[in-house]
């Protein structure tokens, strides 16, 4: 048996569909009575339709001659339908014997069948078809004609008697003199001989006074015919339905009272039955008999005076798939398609694996969890309204990857329509993924870390999982050896809380980020710069460690280890380098050979060149390295060992005065010659000059070296020498203050002009621009390199060497240049510079630039126009005439990665001059209505009143716009709520637009009504 049926029902052997009204169980029982076997097609309910309705029907045969087999090639039957009624749907039904015939030409055009069935008997073939022409007719009275419909005329058809071919065509139409009724058209395709088909349709509720109102039963039957009469009735709830065409006994004649005439094979009757209705009933009997004609049946149409109807139709939104543990955000809307308000609306979600409820939204529903289920009630729906409503289910207890839910919506006001109240939804569910994130520490100031260093932390997490994670918090407490903080950035949308000392587990405070969300393949990051203590001690070591959490989440992200590297190398790390020419620098001399004689009680004196070119702090807390070699300069002696005494000063002339920063006074041994034909090996000399004042030095000093030396016997010389074996005399001095990379900035134009950028664009020609300073001077600074890093810390440049573009007494700057691409990713971007000082290079200093890429909204705004009624068809298919009522709906998309400054949208929109505003309540909402999208735009919209001042609508009445729009009229409403005066109205909602990511895309809508004068 292949059978088919509408509103979620299936018949099988013994079928019965179930239906619930105002607490009453209906039950439709589809009774087939046959002797052979059930080989064709049901009839079933296929359409329904609600309103002040009725049908009207025609049709006509396509055989010529009464049982005949030649065949016609067109025929037409007229039709009529009352003056000012509007069509709602239109069928054309043909059949006849043989193989499928799929296309006929109706009213001049071409129509395939939308359905065919078969039967099969004594292994002939037959077929019926079905077409929607709905918009292929038109009200009022009409002739139509069909042709081109074949049917097979050969001998195995034609000897029987069996040949037939017709068609028909019921038009369901809308009138306002009409009462309200059910219009309900079954059909597929039986045929009955000797036999009888019961049918008990139901979908309605029989009105009071069903006799006053009327109703109609009509059926679509072929291959009656008109000389075998035996016992051929249509028995509707028990009574025969018979006429002067159709009398008893002989129904299936050939002849339609539709059309009055006859119609060789086809019977196209119509029958009042409002006297046969009882109020309050639920169902019908219809009883097709036939004796020896065997007779075809395709249709039956009952139209049945009903009480108030209301067709409640429902739409779901769900994410596709969400984070177990996160909430599911069901967009739902219940609408009533009318004719009647809907009273006491419910709306079933069902509950299982853990899925509960968590909230609901929505104007006057109210929701709880009953039995599994969540059940939300609204006590009223009107006709051709909508209600939304929001309800959020918690994931956390699920255990499964995926809920099938099939929500529902009904009310106690009948509904005809079944088939639209309900749809099944798949959520996914997958747990949280964000194992790759990273927990990263940098020194900015470069080089080992030590007390007073900024620390930078970077945390990134990512989120490698297949669905968004939201509603993360990450608290990160801030370490004991931190003294003090400062967040540098945080992700977009996330909230960020920050508590100082003693806040925290440590005392040093806590940085807290709630409300975070990630979606699927991408990352957000957290950057905290931290002081490091002055109170650090060397070799001191501790982590930071960030705790993120959430529903089904607990995730520590630590830093690696941090360690204090407070003391200097005693061999120091700014040696200045004593020179042939009785200078001090930076630079180490090459030459081996030469030395300066210094003879007995006599004192030669090495100044630094240039003098200090910025302020200068030595670490005094340690004795001061020197280091010389030298050698008794008397070339006669007699091998013998004469002491020589040194006297060794560090100081800073300042202002002409000479300021003594250490000394040391050094008693050596140095052998004399054995013989008139060399001189003594140079011997090496390293001593730690004593601290006697531990003065800051100034930008302008000029530190000095003195040796004196004296003889204990003799009045020998020493000579010095500068270098030795690859090693220098020198000094080496402690320093605090080294080499520093002062600033890295961002410029929109090369060196010496442009301005400073906070964040770049996509394909922006950008100057990377650094400035490096150096006690010693500018020529201290020896190198300087770039490194750039997008969001994801792919590295795009790695020390690249950059060149100065300027340089002064202490200071370099040097530049980059470079173009954003044009897809370069959206998030924090690193430029890091890194300068090298000195002839040693031992000693570096680096400074990061975080920037961001600027990116834009993209606002994607389109409007639609919604005529919900007119003067003449009401809310049936209205049109744009005067009087009618038009719903026009502004829906804002932000397809970009950018958001909007907070509280800078604004729409201005005019109101066309042939419309009037409805300024009164519109939807409970004011004059217009504010409605979330699928994905939140982070928008809020108030509305006060009309002369309110303060709220997010405004309206004007200015004619004239050339000069710009005037807002601050106050509309003045008429009777019906209208005000033809304005002109402009403006949205003004509050807050940041929230920015595009991946296919979720932000959005609102603002809807407002207007009438046509």
């Amino acid at each position: 048996m292949n059978e088919r049926i509408t509103f979620h029902t299936k018949i099988i052997d013994n079928p019965v569909l179930f239906f619930r009204l105002e607490g009453i169980t209906l039950v439709f029982v589809l009774v087939l009575i046959s002797s052979s076997p059930l080989a064709a097609e049901n009839i079933v309910l296929r359409e329904s339709y609600a309103g002040n309705l009725s049908f009207a029907l025609t049709g006509n045969t396509m055989r010529g001659g009464n049982n005949g087999c030649s065949q016609l090639n067109s025929s037409s039957a007229d039709i009529s339908i009352p003056s000012g009624s509007s069509v709602v749907a239109a069928y054309l039904y043909w059949s006849g014997s043989g193989s499928n015939d799929n296309e006929v030409r109706f009213a001049g055009s071409d129509i395939s069948a939308d359905v065919i069935y078969n039967e099969n008997i004594d292994n002939l073939s037959y077929y019926s078809a079905r077409a929607d022409v709905t918009n292929r007719v038109s009200s009022g009275n009409a002739n139509y004609s069909v042709s081109r419909l074949t049917f097979d005329r050969s001998n195995s058809y034609c000897n029987g008697g069996r040949a037939y071919g017709g068609w028909a065509l019921v038009i369901v139409y809308e009138n306002a003199q009409e009462p309200l009724r059910v219009v309900n058209i079954f059909d597929g395709f039986r045929n009955f001989w000797n036999n009888s088909i019961t049918l008990t349709p139901n979908n309605f509720v029989v009105a009071d006074n069903p006799a006053a109102l009327g109703g109609k039963h009509a059926h679509i039957t072929w291959e009656g015919d008109a000389d075998i009469s035996n016992s051929e009735n249509l028995r509707f709830n028990g009574s025969v339905l018979s006429g002067s065409g159709n009398p008893q006994g002989n129904q299936f004649n050939s002849y339609s009272n539709s059309t009055a005439s006859s119609t060789s094979g086809v019977d196209v009757d119509i029958y009042n039955i409002g006297n046969y209705l009882t109020a309050g009933s639920q169902s019908v009997t219809s009883v097709y008999t036939s004796g020896q004609d065997r007779v075809y049946l395709s249709a039956e149409i009952i139209s049945i005076p009903n009480r108030d109807v209301a067709d409640l139709s429902l739409t779901v939104n769900n994410p596709a798939t969400v984070q177990r543990g996160d909430n599911a955000v069901l967009a739902l809307r219940v609408t009533n398609n009318g004719p009647r308000s809907a009273n006491a609306v419910q709306v079933e979600i069902p509950l299982a694996d853990g899925l509960s409820l968590s909230s609901f939204s929505g104007n006057n529903w109210l929701c709880s969890s009953q039995s599994n289920a969540v059940i939300c009630q609204l006590s009223n729906l009107a006709s051709n309204q909508y209600g939304d409503l929001s309800v959020t289910l918690s994931t956390t207890a699920t255990t499964l990857n995926s809920e099938s839910l099939s929500i529902s919506t009904s009310s106690n006001t009948f509904d005809h329509r079944m088939s639209n109240n309900s749809q099944k939804i798949t959520l996914s569910i997958v747990d949280p993924d964000l194992s790759t994130s990273v927990k990263r520490v940098l020194d900015l100031n470069g080089g080992q870390v030590r007390p007073g260093d900024t620390l930078r932390f970077e945390i990134e997490i990512t989120n490698s999982g297949a669905a968004v994670v939201s509603n993360m918090t990450l608290t990160d407490h801030i370490p004991s050896l931190i003294s003090s903080f400062q967040v540098f950035s945080h992700p977009v949308g996330a909230q960020l809380t920050t508590q100082a000392a003693p806040a925290g587990n440590f005392g040093r405070g806590v940085v807290s980020l709630s409300a975070l969300t990630i979606p699927a393949g991408e990352s957000r990051i957290l950057t905290i710069d931290g002081v490091l203590s002055s109170g650090a001690q060397d070799s001191d070591s501790f982590t930071n460690t960030a705790i993120l959490s959430g529903a089904k989440l607990n995730l520590s992200l630590t830093s690696p280890v941090i360690t204090v590297n407070s003391a200097l190398s005693i061999e120091g790390n700014k040696p200045l380098y004593l020179q042939p020419n009785l200078t001090l620098t930076r630079v180490a001399t090459t030459d081996s050979s030469s030395a300066i004689e210094i003879t007995n009680n006599s004192t030669i004196n090495w100044q630094l060149t240039p003098a200090l070119q910025t302020d200068m702090l030595l670490n005094y807390s340690q004795g001061i390295p020197f280091r010389f070699y030298a050698r008794n300069g008397y070339d006669g002696g007699d091998n013998s060992a004469y002491n020589h005494t040194f006297d060794i000063r560090l100081s800073a002339r300042r202002s002409g005065t000479d300021i003594l920063l250490a000394s040391r006074t050094l008693t050596a041994e140095l052998l004399t010659a054995s013989n008139n034909s060399g001189l003594e090996v140079i011997r090496e000399f390293n001593t730690d000059l004593s601290v006697q004042n531990a003065e800051p030095l100034l930008n302008g000093d000029i530190l000095q070296i003195s040796i004196r030396q004296s003889g204990s016997q003799y009045s020998d010389p020493v000579d010095l020498f500068l270098r030795r074996n690859g090693n220098n005399s020198q000094v080496a001095l402690t320093s605090n203050t080294v080499i520093n990379v002062d600033s890295v900035a961002l410029y929109d134009a090369p060196y010496p002009g442009g301005n400073t950028l906070n964040a770049a664009q996509r394909g922006q020609a950008i100057y990377i621009r650094g400035e490096v300073s150096d006690p010693f001077g500018a020529d201290d600074i020896t190198a300087a390199t770039l490194s750039l890093f997008d969001p994801s810390g792919n590295q795009l440049l790695n020390n690249t060497t950059l060149t100065p573009v300027a340089a002064s007494n202490a200071v370099k700057v040097y530049e980059y240049s470079i173009t954003m691409a044009t897809d370069a990713s959206a998030g924090n971007w690193k430029a890091s510079i890194r300068a090298e000082e000195g002839y040693e290079n031992l000693v570096f200093s680096s400074k990061d630039l975080s920037y961001p890429i600027l990116l834009f909204p993209q606002l994607n705004l389109t409007k639609n126009a919604e005529v919900i009624s007119d003067p003449v068809n009401g809310s049936t298919n209205p049109k744009a005439i005067p009087g009618a009522e038009i719903i026009y709906t502004l829906t804002a998309l932000n397809q970009g990665e950018g958001q909007t400054d907070a509280d800078t949208l604004v729409i201005d929109e005019q109101i066309a001059a042939t419309t009037s505003l409805y300024v009164a309540d519109f939807n409970g909402a004011g004059p217009a209505e504010f409605i979330q999208g699928a994905t939140n735009s982070g928008l809020t919209y108030s509305f006060a009143s009309l002369a309110a001042a303060n709220d997010d609508l405004d309206f004007s009445n200015d004619n004239d716009s050339s000069d710009g729009i005037t807002y601050g009229y106050v509309p003045q409403p008429d009777a019906e709520g209208y005000d033809a005066n304005v002109t402009y109205i403006r949205f003004m909602p509050k807050g940041t637009l929230n920015p595009a990511s991946g296919s979720s895309q932000p959005e609102f809508k603002f809807r407002y009504k207007v009438k046509v004068q």
